[in-house]
């Protein structure tokens, strides 16, 4: 048998993912499977979600309905598309590997996409899609920070974000109580 691939598509919301999934769909050797998670993860379960092929609902796609909850949703997915490479555009990775834990069987090949746009991008698609209203003399409601400079060159990294939003850059302890994130970086005192 053919390897499996799972490529999977990452990225925020309005990145532009349905577009390339529907790019993809178009190749012989692709299997698409859209946001699965919408169907696997409790959390992501939209409303109105639905099967491209059979234009109907979720719930009533005759493919969809054979998925046993009890069954590995990849296993399942590997056994029902026959493409060489199975995309999945849930966006999340984190939920994507969950997944293939759940199953006890791993492509050999996991890649990944990483699609994004600009902070203007998307804004402006937040905008389009959930109607958002700017407040009027707002001129850049987006300020691009990247991982490495957060970590490399902190201090000048918060001092951009101080004055982006209008702060003191004044740093010490707080009374907050943040909730989630990752646990290794929660656990450091702010002071340090």
């Amino acid at each position: 048998m053919t390897q499996r691939t799972l490529c999977m598509i990452v990225g925020s919301a309005y990145s532009g993912s349905t577009l390339l999934t529907a790019l993809l769909d178009r190749n012989r050797d692709v299997s698409t499977i859209g946001e699965a998670a919408s169907l696997y993860d409790p959390q992501s379960v939209k409303r109105g979600t639905h099967c491209w092929r059979c234009g109907c609902a979720v719930e009533n796609c005759n493919r969809w309905q054979q998925w046993d909850r009890e069954q590995p949703f990849y296993s399942f997915a590997l056994a029902t598309n026959p493409g060489r490479v199975i995309v999945d555009s849930s966006k999340d990775p984190a939920k994507m590997i969950e997944q293939w834990h759940g199953g006890g069987a791993y492509p050999k090949t996991i890649k990944a996409i990483h699609l994004s746009k600009t902070p203007a991008e998307q804004v402006a698609s937040y905008y389009r899609h959930q109607r958002w209203k700017t407040p009027i003399g707002q001129s850049e409601p987006a300020l691009r920070v990247t991982y490495a400079d957060l970590t490399q060159r902190t201090d000048e990294t918060l001092q951009r974000i101080a004055g982006f939003l209008g702060i003191d850059s004044e740093w010490g302890d707080t009374d907050s109580h943040t909730l989630g994130g990752n646990p290794a970086v929660a656990s450091i005192e702010s002071t340090n």
